[in-house]
Parts: C-alpha cells; sequence; structure tokens
C-alpha cells in the first residue's frame, strides 16, 4: 500500500467523474468518512470515534463556515461560547480543543490529499486552527470541583485558624454570634480529630455538651406552659399578653397582618387568624395606651414617640438638606421609606446595612446620579443603593452588566503604556466585542454569563 492509499486518503473517499449537486456538503461528509475510517485502522473504538464526530459536526454549526475557511478566530469564539453561556469545566473544554485538534491535523495531512482536493475544487486548503495560545493549557494537577480536592495540612490549619478568629471576631464586636461561632470551630476540630463523616457528625450526641437538667432556671430561661392560643387556637408553650389578658403563642406574638379595624398592617394583639386585630384596635380604651408627642397617635411609645415618628426623625437627618426639608432628588426614596408598613424592617436597613452611609457621607449638594455613584469605591454597598433608588424611581433602569463590561473595557485599555495599542484594543473591543454583544441582546439586558463570555 502506497502513501496515497493510506485508510480515509481522500482519493478513496470523493467519487471520480461524478458532479455533485451540493460539492461543499459532499466534501464535508467525506472528510468525516475519512476521518471515521483512518480512526477505525488505528483501533479505536466506536464509542471513541461517534462523540469525536458530533463534536466536528456542532463545531460546524457553531461557524457556519466549512472546514477549509475555519481559522483560528472561530477556535476562539467557540471557546468562549462554552465558557461563558454553557459554563463548561476547563477539562471539558480541553478535551473538546483536542478533538477538534485532530479532526484538523488530520485535514492538513500531506499523506491524505484533502488539502490538495480543496485547493482544486474551492480555491483554498484548509489550515490548523488549535494553537498552544488559542487553546487551554493543562497546568494544574487537580482540575476537578474544589468541593472534592483534599485540604493540605497547611489550608487545615488556616481553616482552623480562621474558625477560631471568628470566635474572637464575635466576642470583641459584643454581638450574638460567638457561641455559635465557638461551636463551630470546636465541630470543625472534633470532625479533624476523629476523622467523622458528615453523617456521623450530624449524628453525634451532645448530651454531655449540654447543661444538667437538675440545674436551677432563671426567668428568662424558665420554660412557657403549654396553653391553648387565643389567636391561632392551636396548643404551643404561651405567655399571658398584657394586652388582652389570653394566652398568646410565640409564632402569633411575632405575626403581622392587616388590622380588620384600622386596615393597617400591624403587628397582631387580638382577634383571630381570619380576622386579626393590632394592639389599639384590640384595646380602644384610650387610657390604655400613651400617646405619641409628635403625632398624637396611641399605641406602643419608646422614648416619647412611635416607631413612625422615630424613623422619620432618622430618615430627615440622613436625606435632609440641613435646612429642615428633604433633598429634592432624595424626596422620592424619603417617601417610599416613611410610608413603610413595617417601620421596624426600614430601621434595621438603617441600623445593618452599608448604603445609608453612603447617602450621609454624599455632600448636601451632590445629585444622586449614575454617574455619582460610578464614581464611588465599587462594592455591593453601591450596588444595594442603586438598586433601591431604580427600584422607586429615582434614578433610571440601565443594564448593569454591560456598564460594567464597559468600565472593565476602559480600565483595561487605558493600562496599556502604548497608544497604538490603546487604540487597536479600544477599536476591538468597542467595535467587536461589545458591537457583537448588543446584536445578541437584541435590546434586553445582559447575563453575568454573557459579559463574562465576551
Amino acid at each position: 500500500m502506497g502513501r496515497g492509499d493510506l485508510a480515509g486518503a481522500a482519493h478513496l473517499e470523493l467519487v471520480p467523474g461524478v458532479v455533485q449537486l451540493r460539492p461543499e456538503d459532499a466534501m464535508v461528509e467525506a472528510m468525516l468518512s475519512g476521518w471515521r475510517a483512518q480512526q477505525a485502522a488505528r483501533g479505536l473504538a466506536e464509542d471513541t470515534m461517534a462523540p469525536r464526530e458530533r463534536l466536528v459536526r456542532r463545531f460546524l454549526e457553531f461557524t457556519n463556515e466549512y472546514p477549509w475557511s475555519w481559522g483560528p478566530a472561530h477556535v476562539e469564539e467557540w471557546t468562549q461560547s462554552l465558557t461563558g453561556e454553557q459554563r463548561l469545566a476547563p477539562s471539558t473544554i480541553r478535551g473538546y480543543q483536542t478533538d477538534l485538534r485532530l479532526f484538523s491535523e488530520y485535514l492538513c495531512d500531506a499523506r491524505y490529499g484533502w488539502a490538495g482536493a480543496c485547493e482544486q475544487s474551492f480555491g483554498t486548503h484548509p489550515a490548523p486552527i488549535c494553537h498552544e495560545w488559542n487553546t487551554i493549557a493543562h497546568l494544574n494537577d487537580y482540575e476537578g470541583s474544589p468541593e472534592a480536592r483534599p485540604l493540605s495540612r497547611a489550608e487545615l490549619q488556616r481553616f482552623l485558624d480562621y474558625a477560631d478568629e471568628q470566635v474572637d471576631r464575635a466576642v470583641a464586636a459584643k454581638r450574638k454570634g460567638a457561641l455559635a461561632a465557638y461551636r463551630d470551630a470546636t465541630v470543625f476540630k472534633v470532625i479533624y480529630a476523629w476523622g467523622l463523616r458528615r453523617t456521623e457528625t450530624a449524628k453525634l450526641d451532645l448530651t454531655d455538651w449540654g447543661r444538667t437538667p437538675a440545674g436551677p432556671l432563671c426567668e428568662t430561661c424558665r420554660p412557657m406552659p403549654t396553653m391553648t392560643c387565643s389567636i391561632c387556637d392551636r396548643r404551643a408553650p404561651c405567655w399571658i399578653s398584657q394586652t388582652t389578658g389570653k394566652p398568646c403563642c410565640r409564632a402569633c406574638q411575632q405575626r403581622w397582618a392587616r388590622c380588620v379595624g384600622c386596615g393597617q398592617v400591624q403587628p397582631i394583639r387580638g382577634g383571630t387568624l381570619t380576622e386579626p386585630r393590632c394592639s389599639t384596635c384590640t384595646r380602644p380604651d384610650p387610657d390604655f395606651w400613651r400617646s405619641c408627642s409628635t403625632c398624637g397617635l396611641p399605641g406602643r411609645i419608646r422614648a416619647g414617640r412611635c416607631a413612625r415618628c422615630r424613623l422619620d426623625e432618622r430618615l430627615r437627618a440622613l436625606l435632609g438638606d440641613g435646612h429642615g426639608g428633604i433633598r429634592p432628588h432624595l424626596r422620592a426614596l424619603h417617601q417610599a421609606l416613611a410610608t413603610t408598613e413595617r417601620p421596624a424592617t426600614v430601621t434595621a436597613w438603617l441600623d445593618r446595612s452599608a448604603a445609608p452611609a453612603i447617602l450621609q457621607n454624599l455632600d448636601a449638594g451632590t445629585e444622586i446620579t449614575h454617574r455619582a455613584l460610578d464614581e464611588l469605591p465599587a462594592g455591593k454597598p453601591v450596588e444595594h443603593l442603586r438598586a433601591i433608588l431604580v427600584a422607586i424611581g429615582t434614578l433610571a433602569a440601565r443594564d448593569e452588566h454591560l456598564v460594567r463590561l464597559e468600565r472593565w473595557i476602559s480600565q483595561t485599555v487605558a493600562a496599556r503604556p502604548d497608544p497604538d495599542q490603546q487604540q487597536l484594543l479600544h477599536r476591538y473591543a468597542v467595535w467587536h466585542v461589545l458591537r457583537r454583544l448588543r446584536h445578541r441582546l437584541g435590546g434586553t439586558d445582559a447575563t453575568h454569563a454573557q459579559v463574562v463570555g465576551a
């Protein structure tokens, strides 16, 4: 058998003297048939050849080009699609690239004659498309999921030290969570010391770690008697309500609903689940409740004022213009927060979220715009504040993922020292990457995966 009679050679797959109705499609089918014959001659199984052929056909469909028109740029766009849109693992993508490289090398090998056949029929020939610079290299010893990789001794020590640091941090902050952090740190060390599995850890007997049942109890820890709740009508640990003098369980004490008497969403203190009543409607006697010194309404008063008036004072201090009024561009935000049905929720947001501090640090004369927020240090508090302002209509909605991509492009281009490189990268990013992404979006907002792929 000569060099031209190798299994999979072009002259063995192409029928001479026959004019094809679709010569390009016939050439592709002959190439795939020849590649299958070449692999079969090497002793490869059908389970190996069939997935490779399907992969080449998917690549044909993705590029919408024939193999003699493929180029390295097609491989780069295909890899970006696999990474950003399909979110495939690097090892999977590298396997796809290997199969594609084998097919490309088969077509470019002069011993099989496909380059000459394409040159004679179409005036061009296949070229190598997979190189070191446009394929994923195998650099790491372990490329599986990080959750399945065992920790080294150094990593395990850093993890246990971090768990201990969380205990000290919670104690120093004087907030809840110190006991839970200490429990977690202890459990992690027990798991490592005894080699416990997750199920074994979950079923640990913690009887000896708790308090003794025979010990004394304070008023706070003393269990509540089991009675029938006057609101939900179920038996549960209850205490006697000062408003009604009847049993009330813990769930109903924390329940909010729209009162059938005043129509406001309030904590439920009387009535039933179908006809809930707030505290003032349960006890309409004005002598039973104190009145707010600001609005004059009766209810639960703390420091002389109700919860809504205390919230309004904090909002005016935060959003005010310094002369007793609200900054014009923040009036919608003030109205949305001050008229909320649950003032306690907004108060907790003011106490815990970092977004209010951003508004407080801005100058009173600074208008809140997207540009003003973009100039602040990037982070979740800024994006959270932006989302709130967009939801209430203070700021217009925009595609945040696309804006973040444009900002990254500007920073990347500006980091290049050569002006010619900056101009080249700017043109490529604007007229190829962004233009192609906007065409794919079709007026809709971009997703995180699409931006990463671009």
